[in-house]
């Protein structure tokens, strides 16, 4: 949006009334183009979000079928998941070992 010289003079000197006018028009514009983005950003989101959902399903569909088809390997694959994170946890911690001096008796 340009201005031009007559935009900021106003007919009866009231510069700051011209002033207060454009910001208001800029301020109208810049508030339709971020509600028209908001609403754009919401449309896209609400597709990844049911995109997301539906792969969510098909996996925990597959997921289920694979511990029916092998339980052993299923039970096997949650104690190895609960090996490795256990660990992680565990290895956040100082691994101190305090050692007392044995008293004579």
């Amino acid at each position: 949006m340009t201005m031009s010289d007559e935009q900021f003079t106003a007919p009866n000197g009231d510069a700051r009334g011209a002033v207060k006018t454009a910001a208001n028009e800029v301020l109208k514009d810049a508030t339709v183009q971020v509600k028209a983005a908001a609403g754009q950003a919401a449309t896209k989101a609400k597709e990844l979000y049911g995109e997301a959902r539906t792969v969510a399903a098909h996996r925990a569909e597959q997921a289920r079928d694979l511990v029916v088809e092998r339980p052993y390997a299923a039970v096997g694959l949650a104690l190895l998941v609960g090996v490795f994170v256990g660990h992680a946890l565990s290895a956040s911690r100082p691994q101190v070992i305090y050692l007392k001096d044995r008293r004579p008796l």
